[in-house]
């Protein structure tokens, strides 16, 4: 799905105040330990600053941001 959010939005913000309306209604949503997730833009491993902006943590127009929640396995064991 494609979000397009404000530059100067902060990491955090991403991760409060957006995924939850996203993916809130997944059953394991709660579940997500947000210090464990595994972060990729567009493929590649990545370290948020959840203090720094969507910007300032080098996300830009068309950046593929994905995240896997270890310890979580999904609906009924199928890893979504």
């Amino acid at each position: 799905m494609c979000l397009p959010l404000p530059a100067a939005m902060p990491f955090g913000a991403l991760i409060s105040d957006v995924l939850p309306g996203v993916y809130g209604s997944h059953p394991d949503f709660e579940k997500v330990d947000w210090s464990k997730v595994e972060w990729f833009d567009s493929g590649k491993p990545f370290a948020p600053d959840a203090a720094k902006s969507l910007a300032d943590n080098g996300l830009v127009h068309k950046s593929a941001l994905r995240f896997r929640t270890p310890g979580l396995t999904g609906i009924g064991g199928s890893f979504s």
